[in-house]
């Protein structure tokens, strides 16, 4: 039941166009550099355009709070980089950036062909 509600929520959220596909860029303090991909988060400009009735629509699904969940979930980041830094790690991280995803080679060498 919780699986077939969550993909009515993704959904939702798709066909409003509420989604937005973003990559967590991690600089250490060594200079090293991670990114992870494939996450999403909401779209916070179209949140805030949205119509009064698909906002309303929204809380009488009961979508409101997973809305607003996954909408400050991204702040846990914070939470995520003081926990590792103060774990005694050898290579603490600097600092931590949400960047719209980029295009890897061959990605764009099949958008070429």
């Amino acid at each position: 039941n919780n699986e077939i509600q969550s993909v009515q929520f993704g959904r939702f959220l798709d066909e409003h166009k509420l989604i937005k596909p973003i990559d967590v860029v991690v600089q250490y303090q060594s200079g090293r550099v991670n990114t992870l991909k494939g996450l999403n988060t909401v779209d916070e400009k179209a949140a805030n355009e949205l119509s009064d009735e698909v906002f309303l629509e929204l809380r009488k699904r009961g979508y409101i709070l997973p809305f607003y969940s996954m909408m400050t979930s991204v702040f846990h980041l914070n939470t995520l980089l003081t926990r590792h830094n103060e774990s005694g790690a050898e290579d603490k991280i600097a600092q931590v950036k949400l960047d719209a995803p980029q295009e890897d080679e061959a990605s764009k060498d099949s958008a070429e062909s």
